[in-house]
């Protein structure tokens, strides 16, 4: 019986801490989920802690604002949405604030690009997340600034089809597998990242 922990997910762990991000294997630690609903895929304190650090102008109003934009959209799809988010991932948002030289729109940014060290990379796995019927736990999501950004889902090296059980498990969270099923969480994702299920995924 193949070990997909000990042949997949903890090797994967390991690369991704010795490139440097912070790693919380659950299967050796207790982590301290610090959402307030497990259909939130979005690490809200790290996500606020980040934007305050790369706009350290921002007031408080603004930096609610911000936080909360990144968390609730308002789109037709899921892709829809994803765009939305890609948008402000890349080109920022924009908030009003007096900076001494009267009220003017002043960007925000939710990841430093020109300096990567300055944001937070965070590797969890078994991150809970509670579709309409079933709760999701993909193998590992890598978080940036809180923001969930990519998928692995880890299958071990020695079953037959290690890459096509990988997709199908990926077109699960996103609700994709079947025509009418309902077995992901696409939707509880929408309005926070819209969808660390549909972006940036990748079968290993």
């Amino acid at each position: 019986m193949p070990d997909e922990y000990a042949e997949s997910e903890r090797p994967a762990l390991d690369t991704l801490q010795r490139l440097g991000w912070e790693v919380v294997d659950q299967q050796r630690t207790i982590w301290h989920d610090p959402r307030e609903t497990v259909s939130s895929a979005v690490l809200e304190p790290r996500l606020r802690d980040a934007v305050e650090r790369l706009n350290p102008w921002i007031d408080e109003n603004n930096l609610n604002k911000a936080v909360r934009e990144n968390q609730q959209l308002a789109g037709t799809s899921t892709m829809d949405e994803n765009e939305q988010i890609h948008e402000k991932l890349v080109r920022h948002t924009d908030v009003k604030q007096d900076l001494g030289h009267g009220l003017k729109h002043q960007t925000v940014r939710y990841i430093d690009y020109e300096s990567p060290e300055n944001n937070d990379f965070f590797a969890l796995n078994q991150f809970r997340v509670e579709g309409p019927i079933e709760t999701i736990k993909p193998d590992i999501v890598l978080f940036v600034n809180g923001i969930p950004l990519g998928v692995v889902e880890c299958k071990a090296p020695t079953i037959a089809e290690p890459r096509s059980e990988a997709l199908e498990q990926l077109q699960r969270y996103q609700n994709e597998r079947t025509e009418t099923g309902k077995e992901g969480a696409e939707e509880s994702c929408s309005g926070t990242t819209s969808s660390p299920w549909r972006r940036g995924t990748r079968a290993q």
